[in-house]
């Protein structure tokens, strides 16, 4: 059954079938279960619709660090969470060497902020999960990044990106970038 918003209503369609309303009650049957739809009151935008010029990473933390949120903080100020994801940790930590490397007490040239051997952010990922982080996930974390981050800034030029550099075996988060506490204004 797929449910989707049609004008100032909801609609579902089985299979071949023609769109038909949502019951007034949002109680429908499928393979002789029933459930009940919870159904925002409005429409609002997805975030692949989200096109934004200038975009800055914002991960959010927890205090303990057990809860990682990514946002996308827009020219205007604005922030439009994209929740929890599995490569969360992976860039607060690549986000932590590269603020840590910009700060005015370290002398790291932009070029040079940020690198980090990629054996290092194993290291630091294995103790953080108590689990075996292999390089295959963070060539995963990469990937899903990479595709999230398009959704925004399609040319990956200017906005928040991971570089590497094969020869020495070192990543980097390279671009806008900010660490705040969860419920940050």
């Amino acid at each position: 059954i797929l449910v989707r918003e049609d004008g100032d209503q909801w609609v579902m369609q089985r299979d071949e079938q023609a769109p038909a309303p949502v019951p007034p009650d949002r109680i429908i049957e499928a393979d002789g279960t029933r459930w009940a739809l919870t159904l925002p009151s409005r429409h609002t935008d997805t975030v692949e619709a989200e096109v934004v010029l200038s975009p800055t990473l914002v991960i959010q933390h927890s205090q303990d660090l057990d809860d990682l949120e990514l946002g996308i903080r827009t020219r205007d100020e604005r922030t439009i969470s994209l929740g929890a994801r599995t490569h969360a940790l992976m860039l607060y930590v690549l986000a932590q060497r590269l603020l840590d490397d910009q700060a005015p007490s370290v002398k790291a040239t932009a070029a040079e902020a940020g690198w980090m051997p990629v054996l290092e952010l194993l290291e630091e990922l294995t103790r953080a999960t108590r689990t075996d982080v292999e390089r295959k996930h963070i060539n995963m974390h990469i990937l899903r990044f990479r595709g999230l981050m398009r959704r925004f800034e399609p040319t990956e030029r200017l906005g928040p990106r991971i570089e590497r550099r094969p020869a020495s075996d070192r990543i980097r988060l390279a671009g806008p970038v900010r660490i705040e506490a969860l419920g940050a204004p």
